[in-house]
């Protein structure tokens, strides 16, 4: 059986030991391995991407297309997801973490549990809902509220807390950096998007918690190319420039080039306040109509006196079951203490009996539970409809300590059950 392993949220992360989230991508990546390689260093780097797969393409695409891009990146934002099943595909690597808010299918944010760890999440709302009549010519459409996903991650390396924020502005609303013709609902939607989101930037930059800045990714349905050169006031260029934001194209060698991100448009963005050490369209990797992008950015050293909080954390129910078909079976597990003291890592342990259960093909951890101040941890069964396992499939959970948690004598470990017997 093969083992699993996250880690739980806490006060700080592991200390000064730390990983410097690198990993490097397959070979048959061409000439882009040769800058990813390039870009390592000594100190510690965050490779952050933006990619949107277009929602009408297969889901055999997307798998492919995301094993190719989930080496180049330590977190991803990704836009209009649509597909379920790409969500379930998405849940079932343990090795990396996912979340979108409840209403918002669309554009989640994905990222390294090795580099990473869960802080918070939460959707941040940047405009209302919206008419826009007939202006794209299929009828009445009525657009909801738009929201950015906003997730706080530690980074393990220097146990700086980080924001990422992920959008997709309206389509159909610029024509270059101008009204689109006929469309002045769709252009005020969009100027409201931006305006919301600068807004939803400075209200995290202010988070005294955000100690490692704010990154945004998104797709921006405007070219990074003439909006930088037009200016417009309230688009996105000098909206963001005007609060000290950069695009990852800013100097990259990719202006002089007429090449995209999307035909030979920019729309695909990641902004910060510092620079990144490279900036690249990863066009080997194919099958939407938007290639993925990454930046490279030097992340700070770790404070010396960083460390650890205290505390103890250990499981207090045995065991636990969940029904397979049953409300998407979401399985609890109490804890002592809560997750705003020490480290502790949670793990499958490896069994090699019969009827076990796997992380990740039979289960997941569901990171909601991770939050500051949680008592419990909840674990969410996949119902795979194989109609050939046994009817009750056992798994065994362990926290294993580090920093300076510690774990009560006999509540390291906790059985879980999955019943398949509610089959609807």
């Amino acid at each position: 059986m093969r083992h699993f392993a996250t880690r739980l949220l806490v006060s700080a992360a592991l200390g000064t030991s730390a990983l410097t989230a690198f990993s490097a991508p397959p070979a048959s990546a061409g000439h882009e391995v040769r800058a990813v390689l390039t870009a390592k260093a000594d100190r510690p780097q965050l490779r952050i991407g933006s990619y949107n797969f277009m929602a009408g393409r297969p889901l055999r695409k997307f798998i492919r297309a995301m094993k190719r891009f989930k080496p180049y990146v330590d977190v991803a934002g990704l836009q209009e997801m649509g597909m379920t099943s790409r969500s379930k595909w998405l849940l079932k690597d343990p090795s990396w973490g996912y979340y979108r808010p409840p209403a918002l299918q669309q554009n989640p944010i994905i990222w390294r549990r090795s580099a990473f760890d869960f802080v918070s999440a939460k959707g941040m709302k940047i405009a209302d809902k919206r008419n826009l009549g007939t202006e794209h010519g299929a009828g009445s459409e009525s657009k909801g509220n738009t929201y950015a996903t906003v997730v706080h991650l530690r980074d393990v390396a220097s146990g700086q807390q980080i924001s990422f924020m992920n959008v997709h502005l309206v389509h159909g609303a610029i024509q270059r950096t101008d009204p689109y013709p006929g469309r002045p609902r769709t252009y005020r939607l969009y100027l409201a998007q931006v305006k919301g989101l600068i807004a939803a930037i400075k209200t995290e930059r202010a988070n005294p918690a955000n100690t490692g800045g704010v990154y945004v990714t998104g797709d921006f349905n405007i070219s990074y190319r003439p909006d930088a050169h037009d200016k417009k006031k309230n688009l996105p260029y000098a909206s963001m420039r005007r609060i000290d934001m950069h695009s990852l194209w800013a100097h990259s060698w990719v202006l002089s080039r007429n090449r995209g991100s999307h035909g030979t448009c920019l729309y695909d963005e990641v902004w910060n306040t510092g620079r990144p050490v490279s900036a690249k369209i990863l066009r080997t990797i194919k099958g939407s109509d938007h290639y993925p992008v990454v930046a490279t950015y030097n992340l700070p050293t770790a404070e010396p006196n960083y460390a650890p909080a205290t505390g103890e954390a250990g499981f207090v129910q045995q065991p636990v079951e969940g029904a397979e078909y049953y409300n998407q079976s979401f399985m609890r597990f109490p804890i002592t203490g809560s997750f705003d003291v020490g480290w502790v890592e949670v793990q499958q342990v490896p069994d090699d009996g019969s009827d076990v259960a796997q992380m990740g093909t039979d289960f997941v951890i569901d990171d909601s539970s991770l939050q500051p101040g949680s008592d419990h941890i909840l674990v969410r069964a996949i119902a795979d409809g194989n109609h050939h396992e046994p009817r009750l499939e056992h798994f065994t959970l362990q926290l294993v300590p580090y920093g300076g948690a510690t774990i009560p004598n006999g509540e390291d470990t906790v059985q879980g059950f999955i019943n398949d017997s509610d089959k609807k």
